[in-house]
């Protein structure tokens, strides 16, 4: 599941009750790992406190930097009828 305007990479986690480790930090250029969430996006995983007690998915939820220089052109195109 990964697609470029994809603003997550899922993780798999099956144990029982018992805390995950950090995944590696996936690298996604011109964006930073805000965290791993849910599969909705709105519950934010704490590694430290939750504890697995079903087969879970997480979900890498990333931010646009907002520093990452780019340049815009503007072209011009002639129509001839």
């Amino acid at each position: 599941m990964r697609k470029a305007d994809c603003p997550y990479r899922r993780h798999s986690m099956s144990c029982t009750k018992k805390k995950a480790s950090v995944p590696t930090v996936p690298a996604k250029e011109g964006y930073d790992l805000e965290g791993w969430f849910n599969k909705d996006g709105d519950v934010l995983w704490d590694f430290t406190v939750d504890e697995v007690t079903k087969d879970t998915e997480l979900y890498a939820k990333w931010k646009a930097k907002t520093d990452t220089a780019y340049t815009v052109q503007h072209l011009q195109q002639k129509y001839f009828r």
